[in-house]
């Protein structure tokens, strides 16, 4: 083998190490945004598990590895504090909660039902060609965060697959699929949520997990060059927790 030979096999293993570094955290991210009782108190997303994440993510940024071991500190207690972070869940994201995140991208972005209708039919379109189907068992909407985190944990898998065989055709494929739906998609409303998780959550799990998830996507959007119109989250909290109401994306409080 020449030293050219030797080069390329090199940067080859790199871009399979960091697609499958990013694939690991899409996961994550998809699970931790699940009902706690399916995936964090359940065991599915272990402390352990998103260590060893961080040591893979350190061909990622510094503040992805700082974020997600700060993340993987707070599951270390978290069946100890499962009380807590059940209420946080249900405070912050369902539809009876005082802080009402909704996790459905359509209700940031679709104002009227056939926007709605359009919306999701793009999203289950990118699904659809790549092999995904959204899952109905769980009453999952194909816009929901954990739909489309899943999507690109997917995606960035199916990338270090073409990495490996050196398949450049199908690496610019998922390349391009990833930018287009991190500028059409995730970029435009799960960056300004990951914000207002951040800010607005009780417990230190979902406010870290807040933290990554805005960490991760600024980072991706910059790598993808791509350049996603955010929205705007409006969030208030109960009278009891004396927190103002905050708007996060293109208003006063944007995660820049």
């Amino acid at each position: 083998m020449t030293r050219g030979d030797s080069r390329q096999t090199h940067q080859v293993t790199q871009q399979v190490l960091e697609c499958l570094a990013r694939s690991r955290v899409y996961k994550v991210l998809s699970q931790a945004l699940g009902p706690p009782d399916l995936a964090i108190l359940k065991g599915s997303v272990r402390s352990e598990a998103v260590e060893d994440l961080a040591r893979m993510t350190r061909l990622l940024s510094p503040e992805i590895i700082k974020v997600t071991l700060e993340f993987a500190q707070t599951l270390e207690n978290a069946q100890l504090d499962a009380e807590n972070i059940r209420r946080d869940y249900e405070h912050s994201f369902s539809e009876s909660g005082s802080a009402h995140i909704p996790l459905y991208e359509t209700e940031y972005t679709s104002p009227h039902v056939f926007a709605k209708t359009q919306m999701m039919a793009d999203i289950a379109g990118f699904y659809r060609a790549f092999g995904m189907r959204s899952n109905h068992r769980l009453g999952e909407r194909p816009d929901h965060a954990s739909a489309e985190l899943e999507f690109m944990h997917l995606l960035t898998l199916m990338e270090a697959n073409a990495s490996s065989e050196e398949n450049e055709y199908r690496v610019e494929v998922c390349l391009d699929a990833r930018r287009k739906f991190v500028e059409d998609h995730i970029g435009r409303w799960l960056l300004p949520m990951g914000t207002a998780v951040a800010q607005v959550a009780d417990t230190n799990l979902y406010k870290t997990l807040g933290k990554l998830l805005t960490v991760f996507l600024e980072d991706e959007k910059r790598r993808l060059g791509a350049k996603p119109q955010e929205v705007s989250i409006r969030v208030q909290r109960p009278p009891f927790d004396q927190k103002e109401d905050r708007v996060c994306g293109l208003g006063e409080a944007s995660h820049r």
